[in-house]
């Protein structure tokens, strides 16, 4: 990305901060010692903007999780520079949200109490107001009723479908109001129709917040309707093989999927990725 050449700017600087939100410059990541030493990822490079939405996709094993555990502090790279905010990433970073493919919510926990857990255990709440239990108990009702659930608040994990319990998952993931949120094939276990409609529930949440997210997934489909970006990654090791920016407008609706110019988007992502599989 371009930087600004005026370095006494204010405006040149905001500007600088936005583009390198979350920035990877030359990351490389080994796994392993001596003759057990596996490359995950070979010379990253990579950056997003506050605000960005951006998907990461690639051959299975390619390193996509890896990306999102140096993002988030939860491993640091062998070399190269990981920057979040500004700042070198030495340690988990603050004010982030994560949502996986299993929601993992707590059997013995209603719907509500798993959404407000965040809340409940956060360190340094922004405001004091989050260690009162009627504005969590507020807060989370007003998630779960933005993606369907309200009524179901006083259920339980095991009454809910698997779709209902990814999108609680999803509102318990953003209820700290994070700047990041790292979403690590989050709909992958989900049928098309339900997977279809998180698609329009994450679409809205991410319009609603404007969280800076990553999505890490195998489906081309999903990564061009909810993405302004698309990073390509090739095999193990992984490495950026192609950027591809989103132009479709937004709100996007489903009909977007039977687009030709959406269904020759996904095609060519496709044949990236499958060249990528046998390099």
């Amino acid at each position: 990305m371009a930087r600004a050449t005026d370095a006494h700017s204010s405006e040149g600087r905001a500007a600088q901060q936005a583009a390198d939100f979350i920035c990877l410059r030359g990351v490389s990541l080994v796994y392993g010692e001596g003759a057990d030493q596996t490359l995950a990822v070979d010379r990253l490079d990579l950056s997003m903007s506050r605000g960005e939405l951006v998907a990461i996709v690639g051959p299975s094993g390619c390193g996509k999780s890896t990306l999102m555990k140096l993002v988030s502090g939860l491993t640091n790279s062998t070399t190269g520079l990981v920057e979040v905010r500004g700042r070198r990433v030495v340690e988990p970073v603050e004010g982030v949200g994560m949502a996986f493919q299993n929601p993992l919510l707590m059997p013995w926990r209603t719907t509500l109490r798993n959404v407000t857990l965040p809340l409940e255990v956060i360190p340094n709440p922004k405001d004091g107001l989050r260690r009162d239990r009627a504005w969590r108990d507020g807060r989370a009702r007003d998630l779960l009723g933005s993606v369907g659930l309200s009524g179901f608040e006083d259920k339980y994990p095991w009454q809910l479908s698997g779709g209902m319990q990814q999108r609680a998952n999803l509102c318990r993931a953003i209820i700290h109001a994070p700047e990041i949120l790292l979403l690590d094939e989050p709909f992958g276990a989900l049928d098309t129709f339900t997977r279809e409609d998180l698609w329009l529930a994450m679409q809205r949440l991410w319009m609603e917040q404007k969280f800076t997210s990553m999505l890490v997934t195998h489906d081309l489909q999903e990564a061009a309707f909810l993405a302004d970006r698309i990073y390509v990654m090739s095999g193990r090791p992984g490495r950026i093989i192609q950027e591809q920016e989103i132009s479709f407008s937004r709100p996007r609706s489903l009909e977007l999927l039977a687009d030709p110019d959406f269904t020759a988007l996904v095609s060519q992502l496709r044949r990236i990725v499958a060249e990528a599989r046998v390099q």
